[in-house]
């Protein structure tokens, strides 16, 4: 290097006096005499440039977030891996939302009274805000103040196993969504015994955070899997090919022997809500806040296409929560929107429901989603 240094020196200082014809002449002299010297320097530099052009592939895996699993996959030139840092995320967020944690700041807002409460954690009102986004947007059907009427289906208050309709009722007094108001520096009730509970866009707003903080690193290809019910994808996996979603043994309940649902996802946000097929439906604590009793319709799972991941998992609980002909609806009224619903026919056997941005090829083996290409209207 240092050879190389004076030789640009010199070189500098005998071609200032010359003619561009002059200087082409020089450099031919140079390169005849130092022949095998230029060659090395350009063999070097061509490594350089194919290094910096390769992208490594980084797989991460984990749990955070109360037990969750996580895989998150990615490409960066340097192979710099970011687990450490996507650790202290998720366990921040889990330490914000968790029910379980009594000094989360979520399980100190339900014990809040109806002054101001005060948070210094940097997720809590954005993920509130998002909330009340999808809140409006599913017409209440997606409703993070459900708490109270999940606690009493699931025996968690005075030991209530299955509440009457009286108590039904009692519960539903709570839950509303424009009970709780914010802003940037605080939440409020608006009436005592109102409780938030998160959990149905929780893993869709972390993995959306993950996506955040790959990004801020130069991160541009991803795959960022929490759980079975979330997953984002930007990017591809490899030149034209999809990262690819496998649902869940939830779904495979529901479909037939030995066959998998698989989805080619690109630059989307897939969530996934789903029945249990060994609980029966009136077990289950899917709320329909409308009636406040456990959902009851043939909807048996929602697999959501959204364009950020947090929105695709409250779509997917408000589906879950309403029914079929509710979920159909949404997806005919939202064009930032897709799904495959699956859901049980008249002859009580699992049928499918796609929006217009899906195709499904079925075979006996394997379910394959793919998105259709929308063209522009022509005028």
């Amino acid at each position: 290097m240092d050879q190389l240094k004076k030789i640009l020196q010199r070189s500098r200082t005998h071609l200032q006096p010359l003619s561009f014809p002059q200087t082409f002449t020089f450099w031919g002299a140079w390169l005849k005499k130092k022949r095998k010297m230029a060659g090395l320097v350009l063999l070097g530099l061509l490594l350089v440039a194919i290094a910096l052009s390769r992208q490594r592939l980084i797989t991460l895996q984990g749990e955070r977030m109360g037990g969750t699993h996580y895989q998150i996959q990615y490409f960066d030139r340097w192979g710099r891996n970011y687990q450490k840092e996507i650790d202290t995320l998720l366990s921040k967020i889990y330490q914000t939302f968790s029910l379980a944690l009594p000094n989360s700041a979520l399980t100190q807002f339900n014990a809040h009274d109806c002054t101001e409460f005060r948070s210094d954690s940097p997720y809590l009102y954005p993920l509130f805000a998002k909330s009340k986004e999808m809140y409006r947007n599913t017409s209440g059907a997606f409703d993070p103040t459900i708490l109270p009427l999940v606690d009493g289906w699931a025996g968690r208050l005075a030991n209530i196993k299955h509440p009457n309709e009286e108590q039904v009722n009692l519960l539903r007094n709570y839950v509303g969504l424009d009970y709780v108001v914010a802003n940037e520096q605080r939440l409020k009730k608006l009436k005592e015994g109102v409780r938030l509970d998160f959990t149905a866009i929780l893993k869709g707003y972390a993995a959306d955070e993950v996506v955040a903080l790959l990004r801020s690193h130069g991160v541009q290809q991803m795959q960022v899997t929490l759980g079975e019910q979330a997953m984002v994808a930007y990017g591809k996996l490899k030149s034209h090919t999809s990262w690819k979603l496998h649902t869940n043994q939830n779904i495979a309940t529901w479909l037939a022997p030995q066959q998998e649902l698989t989805l080619d996802v690109a630059d989307k946000a897939v969530a996934i809500s789903s029945k249990r097929k060994d609980e029966p439906t009136s077990q289950g604590y899917i709320i329909d806040t409308t009636t406040g009793y456990p959902a009851n319709h043939t909807l048996l799972a929602a697999i959501v296409v959204a364009e950020d991941c947090g929105a695709a998992d409250a779509y997917a609980t408000a589906m879950m929560a309403r029914g079929l002909d509710f979920a159909k609806t949404l997806l005919a009224n939202r064009e930032d929107l897709d799904a495959l619903l699956i859901y049980e026919d008249e002859e009580k056997t699992a049928a499918f429901y796609t929006s217009d941005g899906l195709c499904m090829e079925k075979t006996e083996s394997a379910i394959r989603l793919k998105f259709i290409e929308k063209t522009a209207p022509v005028e």
